[in-house]
């Protein structure tokens, strides 16, 4: 697993926490539709930002800071990020 994809399951992750509070707010339901980013990414021969941005400065601080905002605006506390870093695995998704 790449940074890419585990950046693109956090998001996937704090979307699914966040969407319930949003739909109850304006009464609209979403509709899930899986898809294969990566998929998506080489058909229309694009990268993902993870690889666009790569080596852009500040860049990964200011992803953890927008990360945190929008775990506050929506009131999300199921959700902590380590700080240990493998080669695999750069982010834990923990239910607390």
């Amino acid at each position: 697993m790449n940074s890419s994809s585990i950046s693109a399951a956090r998001n996937a992750y704090l979307a699914e926490l966040a969407l319930p509070a949003i739909e109850r707010r304006t009464g609209v339901k979403f509709e899930y539709v899986p898809v294969l980013l990566g998929g998506i990414y080489k058909a229309t021969n694009n990268m993902s930002p993870a690889e666009s941005l790569r080596g852009i400065k500040n860049k990964p601080e200011y992803q953890a800071l927008e990360t945190q905002r929008f775990i506050r605006r929506h009131g999300i506390t199921k959700f902590r990020q380590t700080t240990k870093c493998t080669e695999k695995v750069t982010m834990d998704l923990i239910l607390t």
